[in-house]
């Protein structure tokens, strides 16, 4: 798992990190990974539980003990499945959705800015919202385009294409479009609703 697929050139410096604090990170291995550049060496079995040798974190987020202090405000016990399968090499499966990311920083950060806080630490939000960048799964926010309806063709306007966002490229090849196909339809079939 040495290997990073993320774009960051740089890694932080390799740190060990021993139980309880392990726990938190290998809890939270699927988001790190994907959203942090999260790598380690190995995971060791120590008798208080899994050591991490060698974690590193793609450089330009918070410092890796930031990191690791805020997956483990919570204290969360590590799952069994899938830990095991990060634990023996397999890379976590991808975020599908915004919304699995949103529940992630839920899970894992939520309180991480104050304890009475639902707000995740602005590093992670910067971090998963880079992520959805590269997965091209980004949220269209704002107002709906404006759908022009054919059969209220009549009604539109300057301010409705704008509104619609319509370009002139685009309505130039509306225009060439219907002006042929007025040209092939006979004139007693061109009805009006």
């Amino acid at each position: 798992m040495a290997k990073s697929n993320s774009t960051a050139n740089t890694r932080t410096e390799p740190i060990d990190v021993l139980p309880p604090d392990s726990n938190g990170v290998i809890a939270a291995w699927d988001g790190l990974y994907w959203a942090f550049g999260a790598r380690a060496e190995s995971f060791d079995v120590v008798p208080e539980g899994l050591a991490i040798k060698g974690l590193t974190f793609d450089s330009g987020h918070a410092d890796p003990a930031t990191i690791i202090a805020d997956v483990n405000h919570k204290g969360r016990r590590v799952p069994l499945f899938p830990a095991i399968n990060w634990i023996n090499g397999q890379e976590p499966a991808p975020f599908a959705t915004a919304q699995e990311m949103t529940a992630y920083m839920v899970n894992h950060f939520r309180g991480s800015v104050d304890a009475d806080s639902t707000k995740s630490a602005k590093y992670v939000r910067d971090a998963f919202s880079a992520l959805k960048g590269r997965q091209g799964i980004v949220s269209k926010r704002g107002p709906k385009t404006k759908t022009i309806n054919l059969k209220n063709l009549a009604s539109v306007n300057a301010s409705t294409l704008k509104a619609a966002n319509v370009s002139r490229e685009d309505l130039e090849t509306l225009l060439a479009a219907v002006s042929a196909a007025v040209a092939e339809t006979p004139p007693t079939e061109i009805t009006a609703d």
